[in-house]
């Protein structure tokens, strides 16, 4: 069946357009391979389905990502408009990504779409943690061959070399273990509670709709706890979709 979408804004055809050069960079898969058949099809109501379960194998890329919250918004689910659009956040940060969730937020006035300069710190720490560590891995081995190298020769070796050496290690290490996690989750059902603690019986904080997003802090089997105007509350995993 296909489903005639109408070109609601300017916004995903500019990243469609930005995202050209690469298209899939997730592993290819066959249901992504028949998703992207179904849109260039404009069959997009089943190009959808075959986008979910691609995801569903925990495969996506940018550019099906805007493709489904493309998909998404114009057929008004802005919920899942904004679940995609918070996970293609995670993959690629974009200022105009932001924007486009800042505005939806507004127009349904929902909580959650603030970013501020450090959510754009977390999101490019997160995107880049592995290159990082990397980076100071080979840095501190190189550090360490030159002070060996020239030990072995009988050099001199100079503190400021035994200074760096002891800097990329350090850092090394913060690295490994300060923990700068950032999970955020998009309320997908309506009517769903905000518990003053993990259990059915506890006091309701707050029953909200679909398309809030929330901070997660931490999880109690299947409540996750997290933070609503300035209160703790908790929340069932199964009313909300996680962004990993």
């Amino acid at each position: 069946m296909q489903a005639s979408i109408p070109k609601k804004t300017t916004f995903f055809v500019v990243c469609f357009f930005c995202l050209c050069v690469g298209r899939t960079q997730a592993p290819v898969a066959e249901p992504l391979t028949t998703a992207d058949s179904l849109f260039a099809k404009r069959d997009y109501t089943e190009s959808l389905v075959a986008y979910e379960v691609t995801l569903q194998r925990g495969l996506s890329s940018p550019m099906m990502l805007l493709r489904m919250a493309f998909i998404a918004e114009s057929l008004g689910d802005y919920a899942k408009t904004l679940c995609y659009l918070s996970l293609y956040q995670q993959q690629r940060p974009s200022s105009q990504v932001a924007l486009k969730m800042n505005e939806l937020a507004a127009r349904h006035n929902l909580h959650g779409y603030e970013y501020d300069d450090w959510d754009f710190f977390l999101t490019y720490y997160q995107r880049y943690y592995t290159y990082m560590v990397a980076t100071f891995a080979v840095l501190a081995l190189w550090m360490l061959g030159s002070m060996m190298r020239k030990k072995m020769r009988s050099n001199f070796v100079a503190g400021r070399h035994g200074l760096a050496l002891f800097f990329f290690l350090g850092f090394m290490l913060l690295l490994f273990n300060v923990s700068l996690s950032d999970r955020k989750a998009v309320v997908t059902e309506d009517y769903t509670y905000l518990m003053d603690a993990p259990s059915a019986g506890a006091k309701v904080v707050r029953v909200v709709r679909k398309g809030h997003r929330v901070r997660i802090t931490g999880e109690e089997d299947i409540w996750l706890r997290t933070n609503w105007a300035g209160k703790t509350a908790y929340v069932r995993r199964q009313n909300v979709w996680v962004v990993n």
